[in-house]
């Protein structure tokens, strides 16, 4: 059966459309589950961030915000900006900053700082993309710790390429399924025809 005769017939209309919904649902169902997972990371950098939240709040509590600042000082770690950037400023003045700039921090809770220059290395300073939580003490000590959530965006970006390719790929599959099918159904007809 020609390619022409074939695209004229009912039965690959129909398979046509039954693919591409078949392509659309299986992008749709991908797109759903990527977005799952992102939120699922993003719960999970900001349930991390309140548990670091909670032990600086308990020292801070049981110590002193000068303690505090002193006990961060006394680790290498901290002061080396790697996983958490960290802010304590004291209402006396005294501060401990591996890099979070106090322009970043709220006075309480969650804020997202989006990076306006393209960075250079992953911990420059607060121009990436962070997720910070900040509170303040009754005593007047902030207390703010920030996490880079550059991996966070780039899982969305990578998530959405694989959406799109995936969706772009099940609709390809699925055209080729229907015109297969539909070639091999009506092939028994052409000849009944003859």
């Amino acid at each position: 059966m020609s390619l022409r005769r074939l695209w004229s017939t009912a039965s690959l209309r129909l398979a046509m459309t039954l693919s591409l919904l078949f392509g659309l649902g299986a992008a749709l169902l991908i797109a759903f589950f990527d977005i799952g997972v992102l939120r699922f990371a993003e719960a999970e950098a900001r349930e991390d961030l309140q548990h670091q939240m909670a032990i600086m709040r308990d020292d801070a509590n049981r110590r002193g915000g000068d303690a505090l600042i002193s006990m961060l000082e006394a680790q290498a770690r901290n002061r080396e900006a790697r996983r958490y950037l960290f802010l304590v400023m004291t209402p006396e003045g005294r501060r401990f900053s591996n890099g979070l700039a106090r322009e970043v921090v709220n006075a309480e809770g969650f804020r997202r700082n989006i990076g306006t220059n393209k960075r250079p290395a992953r911990w420059p300073d607060q121009r990436p993309n962070m997720l910070v939580l900040s509170d303040t003490l009754p005593d007047g000590t902030l207390l703010a710790i920030g996490r880079d959530t550059q991996h966070l965006d780039d899982l969305r970006t990578g998530m959405m390429r694989l959406a799109i390719w995936s969706g772009v790929g099940a609709i390809g599959l699925a055209l080729v399924a229907g015109l297969a099918a539909c070639g091999l159904v009506l092939r028994p007809l052409v000849g009944v025809e003859r």
